[in-house]
């Protein structure tokens, strides 16, 4: 989609997602039993997505959107790694990332981000793990139930207001070949009425000499 009208709100939005979300896992995060140093790591994590959001929208061809979202991902997988059950500590940064992935790309890629982001949901809530020498079980919490089913339910959304945004796009598209081809046949008219005017006028003044 070329249509980048409400790309500074989808951005804006993002970054606060991303705020959001730090805010939420920083005061989670004593709960996690987790290294005291992983909280600043972490954040930092939070903050480099945070650029990357926007850098989106500074760099918009597909190219650079696509990279910086897959870069995006891989700190989301990195972030969601040792919390388990607590998953839904950044739900926010999964939403953010469909959110601008179908802002920004066409409705197969941005299925195909969407599909990424609840995979790794889905798998790290339900498979346990062993990272940094610790063991986290596999849970699915009432939490994270409810965050993974308005994650499907947001995406589901979103595709839905992009294809009505394509189709949109498309019909203005068709409505503007159509205005142009009514002023060419309205100019080649008077063009024309004007060329019969001046044979009109041209026989008159032969018929008189």
């Amino acid at each position: 989609m070329d249509d980048t009208q409400g790309q500074p709100f989808i951005t804006l939005l993002s970054l606060c997602l991303h705020v959001i979300t730090a805010f939420i896992f920083a005061s989670g995060f004593p709960r996690l039993g987790l290294p005291a140093y992983w909280l600043g790591e972490s954040l930092w994590c939070f903050a480099f997505s945070a650029l990357l959001a926007t850098l989106s929208f500074f760099f918009r061809r597909k190219v650079s959107i696509t990279a910086f979202l897959s870069a995006r991902i891989f700190i989301f997988a990195i972030l969601a790694m040792p919390l388990g059950s607590s998953l839904w500590l950044i739900f926010g940064l999964a939403f953010a990332l469909v959110l601008d992935a179908g802002a920004s790309l066409s409705l197969n890629a941005g299925t195909a981000i969407g599909a990424a982001v609840a995979a790794i949901c889905l798998l790290r809530t339900a498979l346990p793990l062993q990272a940094w020498n610790k063991d986290i079980p596999g849970r699915f919490s009432s939490e994270n139930i409810f965050g993974i089913a308005s994650l499907v339910l947001v995406f589901l959304l979103i595709r839905m207001v992009s294809a009505l945004r394509v189709r949109a796009l498309r019909d203005a598209e068709l409505m503007r070949q159509l205005n142009d081809s009514i002023l060419a046949l309205t100019s080649a008219n008077r063009g024309f009425l004007s060329y019969a005017s001046e044979v009109e006028r041209s026989a008159i003044a032969k018929e008189r000499n």
